[in-house]
């Protein structure tokens, strides 16, 4: 299997800057994590060719329209890509549910906090 280019990888964390804005680079702001995580990326998305990238960088583009959006890890990233799934963007099913859930959780601890600071 060929390794992608560098200057890909270079060009999808540039997208994926502009796309996420922060929550795409926070993560990132220490240099020897940039480096570590371009090479992550480079062998993650072995036996993706040009198009396939390309086409989930398109989708990424939209998912990261909406403000809750997060970045895909570079396995969803590409297993969407290598399936070329259809939909309008890279949902992720289980953060969906579990921002779901976990807004549900927080209520109820607001709710609780706000009873035992009226007492």
């Amino acid at each position: 299997m060929q390794q992608i280019p560098m200057e890909w990888i270079d060009k999808l964390f540039n997208c994926m800057e502009q796309f996420y804005g922060s929550r795409w680079s926070k993560p990132l702001e220490k240099p020897h994590m940039m480096d570590f995580n371009k090479t992550v990326w480079q062998s993650g998305l072995c036996g993706l060719n040009y198009e396939q990238i390309k086409s989930q960088l398109i989708k990424c583009k939209k998912h990261s329209e909406s403000i809750s959006a997060i970045p895909p890890l570079v396995m969803d990233f590409y297993r969407y890509a290598k399936e070329n799934i259809e939909n309008n963007a890279p949902t992720h099913v289980s953060q969906i549910v579990n921002s779901v859930v976990a807004r549900k959780h927080m209520d109820d601890i607001k709710q609780k906090l706000n009873m035992t600071t009226e007492r």
